[in-house]
C-alpha cells in the first residue's frame, strides 16, 4: 500500500509583477478552477470521513465475535484503505497551492483566498503537487478495485444466511465507498488538468527570463 508522502512545499515565491500581463487571464482561470474542485474534494471527503466513522464502530462492535471469519479479512482492508485516504490529506495540498497565490493566506480558511492573487509559486512546486496527486490517484484506483471484490465478497456472504445483518450494512458500506472514491478520483484528475495547464504557463514564463537573461548578456559582449 502507498505510504502518505510529505506534502511540498514551495523554494520560491515570486511576486505577480514578476509576472508578464499576459498571462494573469490563464492564472485567475486556473484559481477558479481550483477553487471549484477543492470544494467538490472537501464535499466528498466529508461524506468519506463519515462513512469511515460508521464503518470504525461496527469494526470495534464486532471484531471479537467475527475476527476469524473469512469475511472480516476483507472488513480489515477496507479499514485500512479508507485511513491511508484520509491521511493522505489531499485537500491540505490542494489548498496548500492554492495558499501559495495568496499573501498571508491560510490554506484552511478558503476565504483569505478569496482576493486577488498577489504572487504565485515556482513551477517546480507545482509539479510536485502534481506528482503527489498521481500518487493519491493510484491509490484511490487500487482501493476501488479492492472494494469491487469487497463487495462480491460481502455478497457472497450474504447467501450463506449467517450474519445477514451485519453482511448487508457492510455491502452498504462498501458500495457508498466505492461511489466516493470514484467521485474523489475523478475530481483529482480535473485537479492535475489544472495544474498541468498552470504549470505549463509558468513553465513558458521561465523560459522566457532565461531567454531574456541571455539576450542581456549577448548584448554586454
Amino acid at each position: 500500500m502507498l505510504r502518505c508522502r510529505k506534502q511540498p512545499t514551495p523554494n520560491n515565491i515570486f511576486d505577480r509583477s514578476a509576472l508578464s500581463p499576459s498571462k494573469f487571464s490563464a492564472v485567475d482561470a486556473a484559481l477558479k478552477d481550483l477553487k471549484l474542485l477543492s470544494r467538490r474534494l472537501h464535499k466528498a471527503l466529508s461524506l468519506q470521513q463519515t462513512e469511515s466513522q460508521v464503518l470504525e464502530r461496527l469494526y470495534y462492535k464486532s471484531k471479537n465475535q467475527h475476527h476469524s471469519a473469512l469475511f472480516w479479512r476483507r472488513v480489515c482492508e477496507m479499514r485500512r484503505f479508507a485511513k491511508r485516504l484520509l491521511e493522505f490529506d489531499v485537500t491540505g495540498v490542494v489548498d496548500g497551492l492554492r495558499a501559495t497565490f495568496f499573501r498571508d493566506a491560510d490554506p484552511s480558511n478558503s476565504k483569505s483566498m478569496s482576493s486577488s492573487w498577489s504572487r504565485y509559486a515556482d513551477e517546480k512546486y507545482i509539479s510536485s503537487v502534481i506528482s503527489s496527486l498521481v500518487s493519491f490517484s493510484s491509490l484511490l484506483q487500487k482501493m476501488h478495485e479492492r472494494l469491487g471484490e469487497t463487495y462480491k465478497s460481502f455478497s457472497l456472504a450474504m447467501q450463506t444466511g449467517a450474519f445477514i445483518q451485519l453482511t448487508l450494512t457492510l455491502t452498504a458500506i462498501a458500495s457508498r465507498i466505492a461511489i466516493l472514491v470514484s467521485e474523489i478520483d475523478d475530481t483529482v484528475q480535473r485537479t492535475r488538468e489544472v495544474l498541468t495547464r498552470l504549470s505549463a504557463v509558468l513553465m513558458r514564463v521561465k523560459i522566457s527570463v532565461l531567454n531574456d537573461f541571455c539576450d542581456l548578456i549577448f548584448i554586454g559582449l
